[in-house]
């Protein structure tokens, strides 16, 4: 029951939440506790664990059980999504009312908490049928990961001894008085006239600290709308004496104290009010579980205010801020020990029109007839101020070493977060040098900053010195970078009613500015992107920067645009830095906008507190982008991902590190009414939340291996108000700050640049998402590919398995027809052959298929050689977009070398690999005609089509069995166990006791395996060809209970084509996939007699528990 406001009819509202029952009779749900409320049952498990979740829908709607934070199979996953899986593996996705599924969660140890975790880590499940409805309507609990069981027992034996150790010390008390006074009207020079807000003068009520209890004398005599700032260290106890001296009931209290006491009687001191011109004291005492733990600042940074009406109370000014530190971090004076300047800053949002004195404020104002339901009235008396005033412009002067303490506070009743920028010099948090501080409403934080860089300039001796810059060996980067302006599309190119929901979008296209790389500086030939770099989307490209690196950009759009690195800040432009390229590009200022046409010279130089710490990995992230307008230019799409490193770091031709994948990932809301271009837009309003400018799972270009070490630079640059929780399906991460820490969801804060590290364990297509409803279900998601890298196998060029219809060509030489084009091909007219240079050769795969490599060979005809030597690839999904294959090259395209005679057979492998249907060979350089025969190397989506290891004996022969097996009168026995693909011998198969439709044979896979296909092969009896033409197939877990494989729409036993040659191998694929540990292949038709050879391809999958 929830009651929404007093005097309003009591509410009742129908939810789905999940409640755990005592048995699978689903009738007698368990005791749980009434403080768990709505929320499912917690799940506990630790790393080694394996949980088996009994899921019975007894709502009305579909729904599921979908894990955070752990790996999982897809038959567990629990969300659905095109992701190449059929069958059973989307049985998870949403199972119907009345419907039973179970999950299998094997909690792998890299899931659970790292050393520097703590002993459980916390995550959610929740159902992800349709995700933002689901969790609204109550489904959703918690899961934690936690520590082995002998941790356990650890931390309770250190937590006996921790606690045996603390020692009393000393109560140090600090008297305090404090009285309430009408505040003096602010006002600012600074202000712009508007016909509604009131002035900018308002009376307000403030905290004002007196010398002694007389209340007679201030402190401090200079005007304050914010209360003095308040400190004592643990185990302190401050007395304060408070007296209201306004017109109406307030009080002091303070957050995150847990000891709080009245000097006079013991009361309810949160809702007890002082009356006006009455005193009361206080006891606020400073206890161990308030103050900072081992790895906390010096001081946490607290608040205290009125809580008589907490909102009215503090938007009409009663605020200040408490410092609770460390026992030795204040010495006997009660000064701070370590910071040679302390500074506060309060960010407040003051809604005056909730202010206590508002209708008094509105009486005084010559705007007094203003409609106060006007939404711009009110909105312009809503304050935006620091320090309790509007565009201070308030200079804080610190001299170069300087430690500074910067006490930080958010303020106000409005419920965006606050992100923070600090411009050239960097704070310390967690252990790592930042230049943004995120806080959430009525929160602080204490940072300390040593002052680094002054306003002239940076000296030398602050430069990484971890190399000379003037010695050799160092390889100086040079980026030519312009602004240009180009049609974007957001990914989405189908038609308004093909699209799917989330897929919003209201123009085709879009006007956009973005960063595009040339290749030098007359800024005439831009770099084209292959398949490292196509992930990018609208950013511009990596600028990997370590030390004296050199930007040239140059404005190519019809507007002033700038240049500015986020995070690093020389405004010096590398002066006494040597030089190290010659441009005749002015030197540019960061920030400063550069005119239409116009280039500048950006040299700058990396600090150590720029650069990555010891802590951190090689290199740490951030942004660069335009600040002419930030808002504007960001949303018209400037931004590119910065990757700043250690020198040194950076050793391939590529600027990258070797055998490390990095993908860097913008999650970012385009709001089009805000982008420089709306005009040209057509004033449409859509401001599509997309991840590099891509909606709806358009991304592409995010694949990745099995296994590899890989690094994601997650970016955020939008307003306050636009956060994001980033999630990989099924795959945690680490983040690295002082410690490393396991995570499952990373909060991306505006203006966090970061980083995080994976090795993904599990193949797949994979969800990457914003898990903020909104974001979520408007596009904010893309899907990662991850591929097993020993997965290449050939299409079936050679073997026959790809069709002559699926091979085509632009056009071919008098019988040389395309479909001849396969490796190895026999005969006297044995090869494509096309007419000239423009001709090409197309592979039509009829399913996207992941492509490794290609292996070419050429033909001779009448005594002459025609091979090609040089050849590019293109591949395509839907033959309207084409894309020339770049891979890691530096050039525009990868050209391939060829064949150098018309037999051998020549291996190119693409490196990465990339997704596509179809496939053209585009010949270049070729001796005579140009002539190809070919096989793909390659393998499907789901990398499951590895063979299984009959042919290897990876499976034992005891594995084998059959229904009979024929023995000769020469005491030959054709067993089971000869069933492999390629035996050799005369007997080298097996065969039935009788050639019959009731005979099969059966494979033991050792475990539960996704059974992907199977390759056949008949066998030879002297002269006799042996072979299957025809067999069905059955499959089980358990090697009792059998399913047969059934035809989709009659629901008929399946009948697959076997073999029509007895020593080629015929393939056959299961689509869907096979889920089993045995399986048996029944003949059904047959040559002569029944023989078989065979291999099973799959790979590994969910056990069953």
């Amino acid at each position: 029951l929830f009651r929404r406001r007093s005097g309003d009819i009591p509410q009742k509202y129908i939810k789905a939440v999940y409640r755990e029952y005592t048995d699978s009779t689903y009738s007698v749900p368990k005791p749980r506790a009434a403080w768990t409320g709505i929320q499912g049952p917690v799940i506990v498990a630790r790393a080694g664990d394996r949980v088996v979740v009994h899921f019975k829908n007894l709502a009305s709607q579909p729904y599921s059980v979908s894990p955070v934070g752990i790996t999982y199979w897809k038959q567990s996953e629990g969300a659905g999504y095109d992701d190449s899986t059929a069958g059973q593996e989307k049985e998870d996705d949403a199972i119907l009312p009345g419907g039973y599924y179970e999950y299998v969660w094997d909690i792998s140890p890299k899931d659970g908490p790292t050393s520097s975790d703590p002993e459980c880590l916390t995550y959610s499940y929740s159902s992800q049928v349709d995700t933002v409805r689901d969790v609204n309507s109550g489904l959703i609990g918690a899961l934690l990961i936690c520590k082995t069981s002998q941790y356990f027992e650890e931390q309770k034996e250190t937590l006996i001894c921790h606690m045996s150790e603390i020692n009393i010390r000393n109560v140090l008390e600090w008297i305090v008085v404090f009285c309430l006074r009408h505040h003096s009207e602010l006002q600012s020079a600074y202000l712009p006239a508007s016909p509604h807000h009131l002035g900018y003068k308002y009376k307000k009520v403030a905290y004002v600290e007196y010398t002694d209890a007389s209340f007679t004398q201030r402190k401090k005599l200079a005007k304050n709308l914010l209360g003095p700032l308040l400190k004592g260290k643990v185990n302190d106890q401050l007395h304060i004496i408070f007296k209201n001296m306004a017109s109406r009931p307030f009080n002091i209290y303070p957050n995150g104290l847990t000891k709080i006491f009245p000097l006079q009687r013991k009361n309810d001191l949160r809702s007890m009010g002082v009356a006006p011109n009455g005193t009361f004291g206080y006891i606020w005492r400073l206890t161990t579980d308030d103050g900072p733990l081992g790895g906390d600042p010096q001081c946490l940074t607290q608040l205290y205010q009125s809580t008589i009406s907490p909102e009215r109370d503090l938007v009409s000014g009663l605020v200040g801020t408490l410092l609770i530190c460390k026992y030795d971090a204040i010495d006997t004076r009660g000064h701070l020990l370590g910071p040679d300047k302390e500074w506060r800053l309060i960010f407040a949002v003051f809604d005056e029109n909730r202010s206590w004195y508002f209708n008094e404020n509105m009486q005084k104002s010559s705007k007094n007839s203003t409609n106060t339901n006007d939404p711009d009235f009110y909105n312009s008396n809503v304050i935006y101020s620091v320090n309790g005033i509007m565009f201070s412009g308030r200079q804080f002067v610190m001299c170069q070493t300087d430690v500074t303490f910067w006490h930080v506070v958010s303020v106000g009743t409005q419920s965006d977060f606050l992100s923070v920028y600090f411009t050239g010099n960097l704070f310390q948090y967690q252990g790592l040098y930042q230049s943004v501080l995120t806080l959430f409403p009525m929160t602080g934080m204490t940072v300390p900053m040593e002052t680094e860089l002054t306003g002239k300039g940076n000296s030398t001796s602050d430069i990484f010195d971890y190399v000379d810059p003037r010695s050799g060996g160092i390889r100086y980067r040079t980026y030519y970078i312009a602004a240009e302006e180009i049609s974007w599309d957001y990914g989405i190119r189908k038609p308004h009613q093909e699209m799917r929901r989330g897929m919003r979008k209201f123009l085709p296209e879009y006007k956009k500015v973005v960063f595009q790389a040339y290749k030098g500086e007359d800024f005439l030939n831009p770099i084209p992107r292959g398949e490292l770099q196509e992930h990018l989307g609208i950013m511009g490209p990596f600028i990997r920067a370590e030390i004296n690196d050199l930007v040239i950009f140059k404005n190519k759009a019809s507007r002033p645009y700038s240049f500015h690195l986020q995070g690093v800040y020389d405004r010096s432009q590398g002066a006494g830095v040597v030089q190290t390229h010659a441009s005749s590009a002015p030197p540019g200022v960061p920030g400063e906008p550069v005119a239409p046409g116009e280039v500048r010279t950006y040299n700058w130089r990396i600090t150590r507190k720029q650069g990555p710490t010891d802590h951190e990995f090689d290199c740490k992230t951030g942004a660069y982008f335009s600040t002419v307008d930030k808002e504007k230019d960001l949303h018209s799409g400037l931004i590119g991902p910065l990757v700043i490193c250690k020198p040194g770091t950076l050793r391939t031709p590529q600027n990258t590190q070797p055998d490390v994948q990095e993908f860097s990932l913008l999650f970012h809301t385009f709001d089009e009414t805000k982008s420089w271009y709306l005009e040209e837009n057509l004033r449409r309003h859509c401001a599509p939340p997309s991840i590099n400018g891509y909606v709806a799972e358009t991304l592409p270009g995010l694949l990745v291996a099995q296994h590899q070490q890989m690094r994601w630079h997650l970016l955020n640059v939008g307003s306050d108000g636009e956060y994001h929780a980033v999630q990989f399906h099924g795959l945690p991460f680490t983040l690295h700050t002082e410690q490393e820490h396991r995570m499952g969801v990373y909060n991306l804060f505006p203006g966090k640049c970061t980083f995080i590290c994976m090795r993904p364990p599990t193949v797949g297509t994979w969800l990457v998402e914003c898990t903020i409803g909104d974001y979520q279900l408007a596009g904010m998601r893309a899907k990662l590919l991850v591929y097993n890298p020993r997965c290449v196998l050939p299409l079936g060029m050679k073997s026959g398995r790809i069709e002559d219809s699926q091979i085509t060509a632009s056009d071919h030489l008098y019988n040389w027809e395309p479909r001849l084009a396969r490796l190895d091909q026999s005969g006297y007219i044995n090869a494509w052959m096309g007419r000239n240079k423009m001709s090409w050769l197309q592979v039509d795969l009829r399913r996207p298929t992941l492509l490794h490599g290609v292996q070419t060979q050429g033909v001779k005809s009448k005594l002459r050689d025609h091979y090609i030597t040089l050849f590019t690839i293109s591949y395509s999904l839907d033959q309207e977009t084409w894309t020339t294959y770049k891979g890691n090259s530096t050039r525009p395209n990868n050209v391939f070398h060829g064949n150098l005679d018309s037999s051998r057979v020549k291996n190119n492998h693409f490196s990465p690999p990339f997704v596509a249907r179809y496939v053209r060979v585009q010949p270049l350089v070729f001796v005579q005609k140009p002539a190809l025969r070919l096989e793909l190397l390659g393998c499907d989506l789901n990398s499951c089509s590895l063979p299984l290891g009959l042919q290897r004996r990876l499976i034992p022969d005891s594995s084998f069995s059959a229904s009979t097996f024929y023995s000769s009168r020469l005491l030959w026995s054709w067993s089971p166990s000869l069933a492999r693909l390629h035996q050799e011998g005369a007997v080298n198969a097996w065969r039935p006791m009788h050639d019959n439709p009731h005979e099969w044979l059966q494979v033991d896979l050792g475990k539960v395996r996704r059974i992907t296909g199977v390759i056949t092969q008949g066998a030879r009896s002297m002269l006799t060809q042996m072979m299957v033409t025809e067999f069905s197939v059955t499959v089980s877990h358990d090697g009792k209970s059998w399913s047969s494989v059934l035809e989709g729409s009659s629901g008929k036993e399946q009948i697959f084509t076997g073999n029509s040659d007895t020593d080629e191998e015929a393939v056959t694929i299961f689509d869907p996939p096979l889920f089993g540990q045995y399986l048996r292949v029944h003949p059904r038709g047959w040559i002569n007699n029944i023989a078989l050879r065979l291999e099973v391809l799959g790979c590994d999958t969910q056990q069953a528990p």
